[in-house]
């Protein structure tokens, strides 16, 4: 439940950051809110990863490739980390709104679902 209270509370940051034009930062905390998710889930399972890479590595294979999860929300989650990578990382990105909106959209769709998966 902690977990999950920091994905909500980084898709709300994520949401006042679009609202300020501050696309880098909506792009940040709507990845972080995925990732946060991806954490709740991993921590059911008693599983800890070191890097976001080995987090997402290992999502995909206990959620996706068994077929807990729909495969989409593996897209998503890689989708929205390459954004937040080129806007922490390369200082020519310059996300758009609509880049950041689509970013947020993800991050709420992955929450919703991995809330849903986990009330079951």
């Amino acid at each position: 439940e902690k977990i999950l209270r920091e994905a909500e509370d980084s898709l709300l940051n994520a949401e006042y950051n679009l609202k300020g034009n501050w696309n880098k930062a909506a792009v940040n905390r709507a990845y972080y809110c995925m990732f946060y998710c991806v954490t709740a889930l991993l921590h059911t399972q008693q599983i800890s990863a070191k890097t976001h890479q080995g987090a997402h590595l290992k999502f995909r294979e206990m959620y996706i490739k068994t077929g807990m999860m729909p495969p989409e929300m593996a897209e998503s989650l890689r989708v929205v980390f390459e954004m937040r990578q080129s806007c922490d990382y390369d200082f020519e990105f310059d996300p758009t709104g609509e880049d950041a909106k689509s970013a947020i959209e993800g991050a709420r769709d992955f929450l919703e679902t991995t809330k849903n998966y986990l009330k079951r």
